[in-house]
Formats: structure tokens, C-alpha cells, sequence
């Protein structure tokens, strides 16, 4: 980060949003046009939308896996009991 402070403020790199890092409204549409409704994802933050989409299934396996045990009844005080006896 030091050795970028000297870049200043890039452009691509500010502001915009989404639709500036698609590329602008026309490039909206034509993913649009090619049955590419949803886009998970901005390149100026996370990479592309098949990156995201692994983190994101990871994280709902998690969750999955987290509720599942709950609703087992198990917490953190269940646990501890079982591994001290």
C-alpha cells in the first residue's frame, strides 16, 4: 500500500460502481442480451464472478453446516460438557 500511495488517485480506480466496471451501460446491456443477468462480483474489489461464487458457496456450506448442529442442540456448552466427560 506504502509504495501505491505514490500513484495518487487512479481513475479505474474511483468511483463508478458496477456499471463503470462492466463498462458502461451498453456493456450492462450486452451481458444482459447473452443471458448474463447477474454479475456477483467487481473486479476493482473481489476478481471475477467465478471467484465469488466459490466464496459464496463455501460460506453457505458453512452456514449450512453450522445451523444443522444447532439445530441438533448443539452450542458451545454441549460440546464442552461431552469433551469433559
Amino acid at each position: 500500500m506504502e509504495a501505491g500511495i505514490e500513484q495518487g488517485r487512479r481513475p479505474e480506480l474511483v468511483g463508478g460502481g458496477l456499471i463503470r466496471s462492466l463498462g458502461g451501460w451498453q456493456a450492462v446491456k450486452d451481458a444482459r442480451f447473452s443471458g448474463q443477468d447477474r454479475v456477483k462480483s467487481d473486479h476493482r474489489i473481489l476478481g471475477d464472478s467465478g471467484f465469488v461464487m466459490e466464496v459464496l458457496a463455501e460460506a453457505e456450506e458453512k452456514f449450512e453446516r453450522f445451523y444443522e448442529l444447532k439445530s441438533k442442540g448443539y452450542n458451545l456448552d454441549t460440546i464442552a460438557l461431552a469433551w469433559k466427560s
